[in-house]
């Protein structure tokens, strides 16, 4: 398992109060959660490591990321929504959409196996 970029953040000192802002980012799927909102997940290189970014979107950016995502894209959602495994409940996009997102940090979360804390996207530009 990579470790986090989040997590990495957080150890490096960075503020979840700070905005962050990361360009030209590749957006190549869109997963549901549980609740009413997109998430979706990248890798990014610091220094030789490899680490898994997550990206969280709530009411307002997902309406913004879907402002950018191909035609169509809304109605794979709604059918999507209907699944019951988290592989149905994602939709690639092909090609990827390219954005500069404005994130801050989200509460780091632990579990037995993980550190994690996804990036909280405020703004898609």
């Amino acid at each position: 398992m990579q470790p986090d970029y989040g997590a990495f953040l957080y150890s490096q000192g960075h503020s979840s109060s700070v905005d962050i802002f990361l360009y030209d980012v590749p957006i190549d799927h869109i997963s549901l959660t549980d609740v009413p909102s997109l998430t979706t997940m990248m890798s990014q290189h610091v220094d030789g490591v490899e680490y898994t970014v997550s990206f969280d979107f709530d009411e307002n950016t997902d309406a913004e990321l879907l402002a950018h995502a191909p035609e169509g894209t809304m109605e794979r959602l709604e059918r999507a929504a209907q699944s019951t495994t988290m592989d149905g409940r994602t939709v690639d996009l092909e090609p990827p959409i390219r954005v500069t997102l404005r994130v801050r940090l989200g509460p780091l979360q632990r579990s037995s196996t993980e550190m994690f804390a996804p990036l909280i996207v405020l703004q898609i530009i």
